[in-house]
């Protein structure tokens, strides 16, 4: 207050503004004290600006008397100033990213060549000559093949990666209950001697890109559909729920699970949890699925124990009350 005069009236009345009205006469009394709450309006003379309130309610002792004592810094030009900072940030970080995907992306392309020429020479040594060598030699030139096979298969898997960061991302609503259910037919046919039970509900809709998401469900539920291999009955669950007022889509299975504590290396590109005897595969599925749900804005994690399976989780953006 100033002598004689509501702050509504200074300036003409620019003051009466919604925002201002609710801190003074909504939260402050029951928070006593407000530290750094944003206003935003237009001014007369001084356009758009952001004013960063402080208010303290003062209790004078007597009833029905109490004072505010109210701070109001314009801080329109720190915030444009940090505004165009973080723009420059973020232009520099999308610069970067863009010349790593095209370094990652030439240097794989260009292994490529070298490797398959080890690999063919290494099978016609086998065919041409294996005659000449004993089971010694012949052991060696099929390392040799094994090794080539499978840098080749890692950098395809980089390969992979690298497309996913340039590929255009086209947002619709789908259905994801029907993807779900492809993959989980596939997965059967490809080994019909597994009891395999799937919980898929109806309408599980989504909004994102439907061949990007795709690639996300597809490596979330072979992944569960490889871990619950010693199952006497696997079961995979897919469905949704909200996490701190957003939507998240889960695929929860009862397999060997794992320790949290090795969580963080889950979505790390090459980072295994189980030796590649226990289960084959090149630690890029997870990868690649962070890497998808960031395109989208969303978030991915999962929990789990030893023995009693794994639950992932992911949202397709960071806004509260969407999809």
């Amino acid at each position: 207050m100033t002598l004689g005069k509501s702050v509504y009236e200074l300036g003409n009345g620019q003051w009466d503004i919604p925002a201002l009205r609710t801190l003074l006469e909504h939260i402050l009394p029951s928070d006593a004290v407000v530290a750094d709450y944003e206003v935003q309006h237009d001014f007369e003379g001084l356009g758009p600006r952001v004013m960063l309130v402080n208010a303290r309610s003062l209790n004078t002792g007597k009833e029905n008397d109490s004072w505010v004592f109210l701070a109001i810094e314009d801080v329109t030009a720190k915030r444009d100033n940090d505004l165009q900072v973080l723009k420059r940030l973020n232009a520099q970080l999308a610069s970067s990213n863009k010349e790593l995907n095209q370094f990652t992306y030439s240097v794989s392309h260009d292994l490529r060549a070298p490797l398959r020429a080890m690999d063919g020479f290494s099978q016609a040594l086998l065919r041409d000559y294996a005659e000449g060598l004993d089971g010694q030699g012949r052991h060696y030139l099929n390392r040799i093949r094994a090794g080539a096979q499978r840098m080749g298969v890692l950098i395809e898997s980089l390969l992979k990666l690298s497309r996913l960061s340039r590929q255009t991302l086209t947002r619709e609503d789908f259905d994801l209950s029907e993807i779900v259910r492809e993959v989980a037919e596939l997965l059967t046919e490809t080994t019909p001697d597994r009891q395999v039970e799937f919980a898929i509900p109806d309408q599980l809709c989504i909004n994102g890109d439907v061949a990007l998401l795709m690639v996300v469900l597809e490596n979330l539920i072979q992944n569960s559909w490889k871990f619950t291999a010693g199952q006497p009955i696997s079961q995979i669950t897919v469905g949704s729920e909200i996490h701190n007022g957003i939507k998240a889509y889960f695929v929860r299975d009862n397999g060997v699970g794992f320790d949290m504590k090795y969580a963080d290396k889950l979505f790390t590109a090459f980072q295994r949890l189980h030796s590649p005897r226990e289960f084959d595969g090149m630690g890029v599925g997870l990868a690649t699925v962070q890497r998808i749900v960031h395109r989208h804005g969303g978030e991915v994690w999962a929990h789990s124990e030893i023995g009693q399976g794994a639950t992932f989780l992911f949202t397709t953006c960071n806004a509260k009350g969407q999809t």
